[in-house]
This record gives structure tokens, C-alpha cells and sequence, in this order.
């Protein structure tokens, strides 16, 4: 179960690692001024829709069990920000793990809505196994992050903050360790664009402020091990890639390709076990649409 909710905690840092910083050399400096003002444009966008398709291999090795987890999710939702911010969110999942002869598979659907304040979360379409771990029905995890299982994790006050921030990440010199536009990128139907290649600097990443809002996300008391140095360990050596397509007309974001490597030895993150090694590749595509297109969000009914 804990070797489930480490990677809840990685995807969660994945779907808000999008909007990841600038750079450059000399001669990149108007391909950074370029990128940089399209964050910039992002941020004061008030409605989007989102789309995004991660796949994840994962394997985990500690004293002496490997365990070997694959996963599939898509995430389609409706985000607005600013002082009435709001979300609804469909999150459709599906998890092989294998250990030795023993191979699980869960699929699940989560429904998520952020309305008056207030987050609620309903999980469906659960594999048999475990179909009875989940309540039935929509959950007030703002009020009851205990009632479902796994957001016990989250520091909900703090999670919603960061849904209600778009794209919120650094954008500087120190974050981005390269730059280069792609031109023959593949084409979004209907919208020209132009396309940059980005390296990131992790190591810089952390030193960030930002970075503490991406780990107070999660409560580390009953996550029970020390996030920050667990995040510090994980990014340790790890690499991260991004193609980023912005919009010429209107110098937005429309699409975001990222792959994450993660090959890094992890102290405290199970009791009673001195270091787990854990080497991750974690592929995304996320598209942006609709901006700017008001639409209102209610509480469940039926809670």
C-alpha cells in the first residue's frame, strides 16, 4: 500500500510540474524571452481545459524484494482560477504491479470537483479486488480527508491552492539548462505554433521557493516520512525533458511533451528499511484548449 501512495505522491508532482522554467546562452536569449512571456500569458489566463496522458515504469527494490509497477492515467478537466477559482476533474487509472509470482492489477475512475472552497472526490469502476476499499459516492475531502483512502495524504488547503494556480513554476535563468526551437514539430490541428525543446535543471528546481509549495501539497505526518528529503533524494541525479508548443497568434501554451528519469537510492521512505532504490521513467503529453471560456462548477448533490 505505501509503495502505492509513493506514487501517488510522484504523479501528483507530475500534473503540477508543467509550467517548468526558462534559461539560456547568449544566442538563445530571444528564444527565452519568448518562452518565458508565454508562462507569463498562462498565468493571467482566468479558464482553460486540460487534457493529459501519463505512463509510468517503476521499480522499487528493498531488502532484497523488487517490485516492479506500470502505470497508465488520463486526466481531463475544466480549471479556473483567480478569486473564485473552481475545478472538475476526471482521472481514469490503471496499475500493474508484480512482485516475485504475485501480480496485482487495479483500474479506477476518480471524479474530482473544487467548488465554494471546497474539494470532493468520488472513486468508481474499481477493480473487484478492490472494489469495497473505497467509500460509494462523492467525499468532502476538505472536510474528511480521512473518509478516502490515500488524500489523508494531502494537505488539502495546500493542494487546492496549487490547483488554483496555473503554471506557477519559475521561470529564470537558473531553472532551464537549455533551449532550442524544433521547426519541423508536429502540428496542432488548427492552431500554428512554435516549438522549443527544454532541458531542466532539477538541482536548481529544488532550491526554488516554489518547491516548498510543491511538497506542502502533502501531510508528511501521515505520509509518515520526511517529504522534502524524500523529494531531494528522488530528484538527485534525475533528468528531466520538455517540448513546449506555443501559439503564434496568441503566444499561449497548447501542448507540453515531458519525460522524467528517476534512477536514485531513497533513505526513510518505508520504517524500518535503510534504502530503497528506485529507478522511474515517467512520459507525459499535456494539451491546453478553451481559454478563457467561463463555466460555472456546482458541490455534488448527492453527498
Amino acid at each position: 500500500m505505501f509503495k502505492r501512495r509513493f506514487t501517488f505522491i510522484c504523479l501528483l508532482l507530475v500534473i503540477f510540474a508543467l509550467s517548468l522554467p526558462a534559461f539560456a546562452q547568449q544566442d538563445d536569449e530571444d528564444l527565452l524571452a519568448y518562452v518565458v512571456a508565454a508562462y507569463d500569458n498562462m498565468v493571467e489566463i482566468e479558464t482553460m481545459a486540460t487534457t493529459s496522458t501519463q505512463f509510468i515504469d517503476q521499480t522499487i527494490e528493498a531488502d532484497g524484494v523488487t517490485v516492479v509497477q506500470t502505470i497508465e492515467q488520463t486526466i481531463d478537466g475544466l480549471l479556473r482560477y483567480g478569486e473564485d477559482p473552481a475545478a472538475e476533474m476526471t482521472l481514469v487509472q490503471s496499475l500493474l504491479t508484480q512482485s516475485g509470482s504475485q501480480t496485482i492489477e487495479v483500474d479506477l475512475t476518480m471524479d474530482m470537483i473544487q467548488a465554494d472552497e471546497t474539494f470532493y472526490v468520488r472513486i468508481y469502476d474499481v477493480s473487484d479486488d478492490f472494489a469495497t476499499f473505497y467509500p460509494a459516492g462523492w467525499v468532502n475531502i476538505t472536510d474528511n480527508p480521512g473518509d478516502m483512502p490515500g488524500m489523508e495524504m494531502l494537505n488539502v488547503e495546500q493542494f487546492t491552492d496549487m490547483v488554483d494556480t496555473a503554471l506557477q513554476y519559475p521561470i529564470n535563468a537558473d531553472t532551464i539548462s537549455s533551449v532550442e526551437e524544433i521547426e519541423d514539430a508536429e502540428a496542432i490541428e488548427d492552431v500554428e505554433t512554435r516549438t522549443f525543446a527544454l532541458e531542466i535543471d532539477l538541482e536548481a528546481l529544488q532550491e526554488s521557493d516554489e518547491f516548498s509549495d510543491i511538497a506542502g501539497m502533502f501531510n508528511a505526518g501521515a505520509a509518515g516520512v520526511d517529504i522534502d528529503a524524500m523529494m531531494s533524494q528522488m530528484f538527485d541525479g534525475a533528468t528531466m525533458t520538455m517540448e513546449v508548443w506555443i501559439g503564434t497568434d496568441d503566444q499561449l501554451i497548447y501542448r507540453v511533451d515531458m519525460v522524467m528519469n528517476i534512477d536514485a537510492e531513497i533513505e526513510g521512505m518505508i520504517a524500518g528499511v535503510g534504502v530503497v532504490d528506485m529507478v522511474q521513467t515517467l512520459t507525459g503529453t499535456y494539451t491546453y484548449s478553451n481559454f478563457d471560456q467561463r463555466f460555472e462548477v456546482e458541490a455534488p448533490s448527492d453527498l
